[in-house]
């Protein structure tokens, strides 16, 4: 028999090699130098005024800052006017991130922001906020005229509510609240501060919120030798132990959430409380703030160098000198943060009184 041809074994054809990718190396970025970053740059210290105090602390912050920046840099104020100041707010909020814009803010802003939340590229995480060189909570007392009555439980056992007066709905909302909800007060409008304390000193009215010593020695002095006028409650902040004692009053001053007899429900305080918050927050005035976006290297070298300036002797001094005397007073971030919050974190039923209860609803013809 013939035999079986053997089969030739096919050979395996060697694989062609892949070509290897060698990736191309992520160049690692550069770490910003802010003392590099600043030299021979212009920085824009924007405001929404023109003339007046929103006018001159930017000014006073621009002319301290070339101490604490690099002797190239150079500060320029910009005045960017219009609609409440919500333009040079805009102009601060839609600048580059480049920490070469820097503005104040008004407190009505800050106060729209944390209730209504409608302003573009304004998110508390995201701006920083530098702080306020006149962060000076305003003292306060409600007196009523001596011979009306002489202490809280007199005035509930009068049997009528107590005349006082402000200028127009919304101005003095934490007693219009209280007049609203069943408390003794009936609000009257349309007078203006002097007016005001004119027709008390006459007996027109029996409480004033205009008692503080700047006033009642410019206007009517004879109140604190006669013994006139006595402190009830305050609203925000009492003031010193001294000056109420001049004005006849012994011991702590109670606030007004501490006043026995107003009957007010869960909700009504709850209100009462916001009103006390927001009125917390409008003390944080000419609030300094850089737009979101900047790089964190040159928020934290904005941020020391603002405290170095707000601490600053000649930038004190300034601030005398031009006549500003009891308005300097350094509120820091966090602090100004912390009073944003509380109120950004009100109910959404509660933030909706505000709205309509201080004024806020009046600034939507400007919100974009």
């Amino acid at each position: 028999p013939t035999p079986t041809p053997t089969p030739t074994p096919t050979p395996t054809p060697t694989p062609t090699p892949t070509p290897t990718h060698t990736p191309t190396p992520t160049p690692t970025p550069t770490p910003i130098n802010p003392d590099e970053y600043f030299r021979d740059k212009t920085v824009r210290v924007v405001t929404g005024a023109s003339g007046g105090s929103y006018d001159a602390f930017p000014r006073f912050v621009a002319a301290t800052a070339e101490d604490y920046f690099p002797q190239s840099t150079t500060f320029e104020v910009e005045n960017v006017t219009g609609a409440a100041q919500y333009h040079g707010l805009r102009a601060i909020l839609d600048s580059e991130p480049d920490a070469l814009t820097v503005g104040v803010v008004h407190p009505r802003w800050l106060r729209r922001q944390a209730v209504v939340g409608d302003i573009r590229n304004f998110d508390f995480d995201e701006t920083t906020i530098l702080g306020s060189p006149t962060f000076t909570p305003d003292s306060d007392a409600y007196c009523i005229d001596r011979s009306v009555a002489a202490s809280w439980q007199e005035v509930l056992d009068l049997g009528r509510p107590l005349r006082i007066a402000t200028y127009e709905p919304g101005t003095d909302p934490v007693i219009e609240f209280l007049a609203d909800s069943g408390g003794p007060f009936r609000v009257i409008y349309d007078y203006g501060t002097i007016d005001i304390v004119e027709a008390f000193d006459r007996g027109e009215l029996d409480l004033i919120g205009r008692c503080s010593p700047e006033i009642i020695r410019a206007i009517f002095p004879e109140w604190l030798d006669q013994r006139r006028i006595i402190p009830l409650f305050y609203v925000t902040k009492p003031f010193d132990t001294g000056y109420l004692a001049r004005l006849g009053h012994s011991g702590p001053l109670p606030s007004i959430l501490e006043l026995p007899g107003l009957n007010l429900d869960e909700a009504q305080r709850a209100r009462l409380e916001a009103l006390q918050a927001n009125l917390h927050l409008a003390d944080a005035t000419r609030v300094f703030i850089l737009p979101a976006g900047v790089p964190g290297v040159l928020r934290e070298y904005w941020q020391e160098r603002f405290g170095l300036i707000m601490r600053d002797r000649r930038f004190i001094d300034t601030i005398h000198d031009e006549g500003y005397v009891d308005w300097y007073g350094y509120g820091t971030s966090d602090v100004i943060l912390a009073l944003i919050l509380r109120v950004q974190a009100l109910e959404q039923d509660v933030k909706a009184f505000l709205y309509n209860a201080t004024g806020l609803r009046d600034l939507d013809r400007f919100v974009q």
